[in-house]
């Protein structure tokens, strides 16, 4: 019971759905958040104090970052900026974990040692300016931005919530969109969790899981496995799974497209969800599935005349 009120035949579909995809479903402009990074730096470099006797950087270090009420603080950011993995800073003598050392119980640190471990490091250097430390502290961010590139998939996942989001604020007042809502499963007394559920007077209507591939694979075969397996289930009930899935993973998976699209019809690439879902929603929520799965036929050969 489909709500895709147009259904192209299995060709036609796969050849839109590949021309549509995203190489990558994050705008340029997002790449680097540079007033998340400003903001970053701001405050950051307020915390981190300048160093105004580099003839000895040892005793400024230890009352800077060992005796200072901000130590802990300022021992972290020096710590991301000097790229100690895990908040570890190993020497010969010692390893320095900064989870563990007490800055509040000063007895508890071999303080002159951590001082003096730390000035063997340069790690003064960096402070010898306000300037400097702002550089540092944007450098280290735009590193950290570009190098977790927002994760392909939580970004695409962010973008289509929001633009769900919006189609049900435009379909009809009585509707609720709901994130990580887990729904009983029919025949059973399980519950699973899904991306997102629609519900219309406080009864679920649509379930939409959304899936971003960045690159070659086996998942995007597995989960049209199991998403076949689970719309059946759902739709005995009178609820609609909708997938929406986007991604270069897709590229040369014809074949596991078309075997999505014949047995879950419901599947929309980020460009053909704006185009058409939320009139497929409506239309829906109007009048039920746009048509009886049992008359579902997306094989060009069929005589049936209301595919386009």
């Amino acid at each position: 019971m489909p709500i895709r009120q147009r259904r192209p035949f299995i060709d036609t579909f796969v050849e839109d759905f590949q021309e549509s995809l995203l190489s990558s479903p994050i705008q340029l402009a997002d790449v680097i958040p540079w007033e998340k990074i400003e903001s970053a730096v701001e405050t950051k470099a307020d915390t981190l104090p300048v160093i105004e006797d580099e003839n000895d950087p040892e005793e400024f270090l230890l009352q800077e970052f060992v005796r200072d009420g901000q130590a802990r603080h300022r021992c972290e950011i020096l710590f991301e900026l000097l790229r100690f993995r895990n908040k570890r800073l190993v020497s010969r003598e010692a390893t320095w974990e900064l989870t563990k050392l007490d800055f509040s119980d000063l007895d508890s640190i071999p303080e002159e040692q951590f001082a003096a471990n730390l000035e063997e490091t340069g790690a003064h250097r960096i402070l010898q300016s306000r300037e400097r430390i702002e550089g540092h502290i944007e450098q280290y961010e735009i590193n950290r931005y570009s190098q977790s590139h927002h994760r392909a998939d939580a970004y695409f996942e962010h973008q289509v919530v929001e633009t769900l989001r919006e189609i049900a604020s435009e379909v009809a007042p009585s509707t609720s969109l709901v994130s990580e809502e887990r729904l009983r499963m029919p025949g059973d007394n399980n519950s699973r969790a899904f991306d997102l559920i629609l519900y219309k007077n406080d009864q679920p209507q649509v379930v939409f899981e959304i899936s971003y591939f960045q690159g070659p694979g086996s998942r995007p075969s597995e989960l049209s496995r199991s998403f076949d397996r689970l719309s059946t289930k759902l739709r005995n009930q009178g609820i609609e799974f909708v997938w929406i899935t986007d991604g270069d993973g897709w590229v040369e998976m014809e074949n596991v497209l078309e075997e999505a699209y014949k047995n879950i019809v419901d599947i929309y690439s980020y460009e053909q969800m704006k185009d058409l879902l939320e009139e497929d929603i409506q239309e829906f929520l109007r009048n039920g599935p746009a048509v009886s799965e049992d008359y579902v036929d997306l094989n060009p050969n069929t005589n049936l005349q209301d595919f386009e």
